[in-house]
């Protein structure tokens, strides 16, 4: 993981960003798990909330607020296999 930042137009942005290996079970695991966010504008919505719930509940670190989004993405990647 790296994280780091950049300004825009004036403002500082944080850039958190995940490096791993193109075409690993991890990178073809999140590149479906993005294209089907894509293709379902509720579970987006359901997503964003996860996440914002996360946040409610203290999550502040970078590697623990990954973590505690693993679950719901696992049962996203889980559902679509069939």
């Amino acid at each position: 993981m790296r994280v780091g930042g950049v300004e825009y137009l004036g403002r500082a942005y944080r850039v958190h960003a995940h490096v791993i290996a193109a075409g690993s079970d991890e990178a073809r695991d999140l590149l479906k798990f993005r294209d089907i966010l894509r293709g379902n504008t509720g579970l987006r919505r359901a997503y964003e909330a996860e996440k914002r719930a996360i946040l409610a509940r203290g999550v502040t670190k970078t590697t623990e607020y990954s973590k505690a989004k693993g679950d719901f993405i696992r049962c996203v990647l889980a559902a679509a296999e069939f």
